[in-house]
C-alpha cells in the first residue's frame, strides 16, 4: 500500500470515501505550483516548516485546500500595481505538512518527493536540537 492511499475521509455514515482523482489532481497541482522547505524565521531565531501552494485562481487554489481536507490557510498576497490578485495556501507544522505529502505521496515525482524528505528530514533533524517549548510549535 502507497501512503497515499492511507488517506481516506469518513462521513458521519461511517462511510469510508476515499477520493483518488481529487488527491491526483491536488499532487499534480502540487508538483508544479507548490514547494515545501524549512524556512528561517525572518526576525525569530527558530526555522519553521511550510507546505505552500500559489496562483492567481481563487477557485483554484480553494479547489486544492479541500482536497487536502482543509489543513491549509488561503491568503491573499499583498497586490501588486497592474498584476492579477495572488492566492497562497500554505500549511504549517509538522503533523499537518507530513500528513498533506502522505496524502499525495503516490502522484508525486520523484524531484518533488525528494523535496518533501528532505524537508521532513531537516525539520526532524532541527527539532532534536531545539528546546521543547519551540518543538511543541511544530507539533512533532
Amino acid at each position: 500500500m502507497e501512503l497515499g492511499d492511507q488517506f481516506c475521509k469518513v462521513q458521519r455514515s461511517s462511510k469510508v470515501i476515499i477520493d483518488r482523482e481529487e488527491l491526483a489532481w491536488a499532487a499534480g497541482f502540487f508538483d508544479g505550483e507548490g514547494s515545501v522547505g524549512l524556512y528561517k524565521h525572518n526576525k525569530a531565531r527558530y526555522k519553521y516548516l511550510r507546505l505552500s501552494v500559489g496562483q492567481t485562481d481563487k477557485e483554484v487554489i480553494s479547489r486544492f485546500n479541500r482536497s487536502i481536507d482543509n489543513l491549509g490557510t488561503i491568503n491573499k498576497r499583498k497586490h501588486i500595481p497592474n498584476r492579477k490578485p495572488f492566492w497562497v495556501v500554505s500549511v504549517s507544522g509538522f503533523e499537518n505538512t507530513q500528513a498533506i505529502i502522505t496524502m499525495l505521496w503516490s502522484w508525486l515525482s520523484r524531484p518533488k518527493r525528494r523535496q518533501a524528505t528532505k524537508a521532513l528530514g531537516e525539520t526532524l533533524a532541527y527539532l532534536k536540537t531545539v528546546r521543547p517549548h519551540v518543538r511543541r510549535r511544530h507539533h512533532a
